[in-house]
């Protein structure tokens, strides 16, 4: 498994890049876990979170987040339902 980490703005060129099942970044101010068709391996998935905001976030809510990803180790990462993301707001 390869999870690397990265800018948002450097995500679509480590999304070609790289064979990855999960790309955690940050810094693009909104929250989100993506399961995309992953189009170089077959019949698999990749998973894109932006794992945090603590300054501006911007959804809506001005409170700062962060993500926990759970990983079940008997569970296939390339999977769609490979990972779980859970966004927790700072109160």
């Amino acid at each position: 498994m390869s999870l690397p980490l990265g800018h948002p703005a450097r995500i679509a060129i480590m999304e070609y890049l790289l064979k990855v099942d999960a790309c955690i970044c940050r810094h693009s101010h909104k929250p989100y876990h993506r399961v995309l068709k992953n189009p170089k391996k077959k019949g698999s998935y990749f998973h894109s979170v932006n794992a945090a905001s603590v300054g501006n976030p911007k959804d809506g809510n001005p409170k700062s987040y962060y993500a926990i990803l759970t990983i079940d180790k008997s569970s296939n990462l390339s999977k769609k339902e490979g990972a779980q993301v859970e966004f927790v707001r700072v109160t």
